[in-house]
């Protein structure tokens, strides 16, 4: 199911794959893949599910729990239990715009095709480039076939004219001979000549053709280039401070990601909020450096 606004589910979700622009709200997952641009609101349980949220996921109930799922939460989580000794360990995200990630893959690979086509399509217009330059040379050639057997038939014309007069048969024959084959000569360059300008003007229409290709393919490339330039710097430029609270007990085996750093539980943690925070450490040589850390505080 996809949608472009808010889903609101009074039972549960069971075995589904739902993508929604807004907000989904339930009393349970199971079993189902959910996808949302704005916040993701669950009741009571989210079993064996992948949720990729833009916004924040809540579990309300006092005993909402999160149970062997996969879970992108841009904006944090909030629940009062995350995982058990006896389930699949959690694997929690949160502060990466993986919706963002996701369509920048795409528009990327898109251009990546594009880009191929484009590189393909430059080679075959180079191709054919070359062919124009050979149809050319092939009519000048040609061309000049015909030049020269339109002045050998003149000196033709005047020697058989003056062979007739002199009635000297056997040089006349001979002469009417050559000019027939002349004749032949020039008439089989004029077919050739008309062929390769066929063919050399079905090639200009694919240079044409091609190069307006070229210009499409080069344009659209910069479109989507700009595209992804646009959803990073808006990615980038929004504000956010994702946290994840957890209420009651985060189980070990948990683990806890965020942009720059991770974390995972060796032990059962309760009444917990993690946090990404830059601190300053230092490294081997004593000197202080900032460091991304995956922080755990009490829960207040």
């Amino acid at each position: 199911m996809e949608i472009e606004g808010d889903i609101q589910v009074k039972g549960g979700i069971i075995g589904s794959k739902i993508k929604c622009g807004g907000n989904i709200i339930t009393r349970y997952v199971e079993a189902s893949g959910l996808q949302a641009g704005g916040d993701v609101v669950i009741r009571d349980e989210v079993l064996h599910g992948a949720l990729d949220v833009h916004g924040l996921l809540r579990l309300t109930s006092s005993n909402g729990k999160i149970l062997s799922t996969d879970i992108w939460a841009r904006q944090g989580i909030e629940a009062a239990f995350i995982g058990s000794a006896a389930s699949r360990p959690c694997n929690l995200d949160i502060g990466v715009d993986t919706q963002a990630a996701g369509t920048i893959k795409r528009l990327e690979e898109e251009a990546k095709e594009k880009q191929q086509a484009l590189e393909k399509l430059r080679s075959f217009s180079e191709k054919l480039k070359q062919a124009s330059g050979n149809y050319a040379g092939q009519i000048a050639q040609l061309a000049q076939v015909q030049d020269r057997g339109v002045l050998e038939q003149r000196s033709l014309k005047a020697l058989i004219a003056e062979l007739e007069e002199k009635n000297d048969l056997t040089r006349l024959t001979q002469a009417r001979w050559e000019y027939e084959a002349l004749e032949n000569k020039i008439r089989g360059a004029e077919e050739s000549l008309n062929q390769l300008m066929e063919e050399q003007d079905q090639n200009t229409e694919k240079i044409i053709a091609a190069q307006k290709e070229i210009g499409q393919l080069d344009q659209a490339i910069q479109t989507l280039n700009l595209e992804i330039q646009r959803i990073q710097r808006e990615s980038e430029a929004e504000k956010i401070d994702p946290v994840m609270k957890v209420r009651q007990t985060i189980a070990a085996g948990t683990v806890i990601k965020g942009r720059y750093a991770s974390l995972a539980l060796e032990r059962d943690c309760r009444r917990v909020q993690f946090k990404e925070k830059q601190l300053t450490t230092t490294n081997d040589s004593g000197q202080a450096v900032l460091e991304w850390r995956m922080t755990a505080e009490d829960l207040t």
